[in-house]
């Protein structure tokens, strides 16, 4: 019977996400305040309005205001302040050569004109920057404040420049941002974990309701399996309960129990099963499921202990009989197995001065029948073992 597939890969990758989410935003969170508290200084020293080179020199001038206007006056007086002032001696000295018409005179004059060009460019500098010079204790506290903030925090972060400092501001804000996104994205997950929970709850309460109707049918052909196996006093019974927490496999805990007194007393089946036994449950149990789900191989070992005769034949049948869709693999020593099968090979030892070593080799034709007649009469082969391997091996 079919049922709804339980999506527990699903579930678990859900969960893994969220665990990883959760440890993201642990490690996020023993830096928040921290990382909040150095953002929040750099947003405060508004970093981008910041031209250190302009500050510097608003500083300088505004330290030395005093003795620059002084300097810039006594300049500009040297300049064009009067008779006596350089642009107007030179002036005068270009007149005087310029009053004789010689070529030298006049190239003399030239020269001074543009000498006289320059100073002037020069003397305007000096009075633009005079006017521009104020003595202003109060600018000049406050510069002083605004670059002693810059260089603490250039100093605090270990960092060369302004741009250095705003680039910083920038990945404290998306480490930020990346702490308020994980709180949501881990709601938004949780939420997807709570939905998925409930929607597997409810399919592994339907598993288990379909397991339980599907019990009895299957205890019923598993031990019917059973008694022709040779074990008619034994009976399977499977204990289905719910447990509490979900796995890949629902809420369910199976357990196989085994009772050899005809259902009077029930025990683990691991505890109350002999190696034989277990070999022919193994069997019956594989070749329900065959049914149901392609394995490639099966291999059984001692699954011959304790049977012999027509139940031997019946574990060789039912071993046929799965094997028309798998490959099965048996060690047997009954020749009523050994003779159902398609291929014979015949395990063996070597031995060598150093070494024991196992060999295996296919048997075929006579070989065949010589090997399955040794497991009927032993090592002393008798024309009625051969006469028996041969119509075994006739089927």
């Amino acid at each position: 019977k079919s049922v709804t597939y339980i999506d527990y890969n699903c579930d678990k990758l859900i969960l893994k996400k969220l665990e990883e989410l959760k440890n993201r935003e642990a490690e996020l969170a023993k830096e928040a305040n921290f990382n909040q508290f150095l953002f929040d200084e750099l947003v405060a020293a508004e970093l981008r309005k910041v031209n250190e080179e302009e500050l510097t020199n608003e500083q300088e001038m505004l330290e030395n205001a005093e003795d620059l206007i002084r300097t810039f006056g006594e300049a500009d007086q040297l300049l064009a302040g009067g008779e006596l002032a350089i642009l107007e001696q030179i002036n005068q000295a270009k007149r005087l050569l310029a009053s004789q018409k010689t070529a030298l005179t006049q190239a003399l004059a030239e020269r001074m004109q543009s000498v006289i060009i320059e100073l002037q460019d020069i003397a305007n500098e000096v009075n633009k920057a005079a006017e521009g010079v104020e003595v202003n204790p109060e600018r000049l506290e406050e510069v002083n404040e605004r670059l002693a903030l810059i260089f603490n925090l250039k100093s605090k972060h270990r960092l060369d420049n302004v741009e250095a400092l705003i680039q910083l501001e920038s990945e404290l804000d998306q480490k930020l941002a990346e702490t308020n996104d994980l709180s949501s994205e881990i709601k938004k997950q949780e939420k997807a974990l709570e939905q998925q929970l409930v929607q597997l709850t409810k399919q592994a309460n339907s598993l288990h309701q379909t397991r339980k109707k599907a019990i009895p049918a299957l205890e019923k052909e598993l031990n019917e399996s059973l008694t022709q196996l040779g074990m008619q006093h034994s009976k399977i019974q499977y204990q289905l309960e719910l447990g509490d927490e979900l796995t890949e496999f629902g809420f369910d805990k199976l357990s196989l129990m085994l009772s050899s007194d005809k259902g009077a007393t029930y025990n683990d089946l691991k505890k109350a099963a002999s190696g034989g036994e277990l070999a022919r449950i193994n069997l019956s149990l594989k070749n329900k499921l065959a049914k149901f789900v392609q394995m490639p191989s099966s291999i059984f070992d001692e699954i011959d202990t304790g049977v012999s005769g027509e139940i031997a034949r019946k574990v060789g049948g039912m071993m046929q009989e799965m094997s028309s869709n798998q490959q099965v693999i048996v060690i047997t020593h009954l020749p009523q197995i050994a003779s159902l099968g398609k291929n014979h090979l015949f395990v063996y030892k070597s031995e060598n001065k150093q070494t024991v070593e196992t060999q295996v080799r296919t048997l075929k034709g006579d070989e065949r029948i010589t090997e399955i007649a040794k497991m009927i009469s032993g090592d002393n082969l008798t024309e009625h073992a051969l006469e028996q391997s041969k119509e075994l091996l006739k089927g």
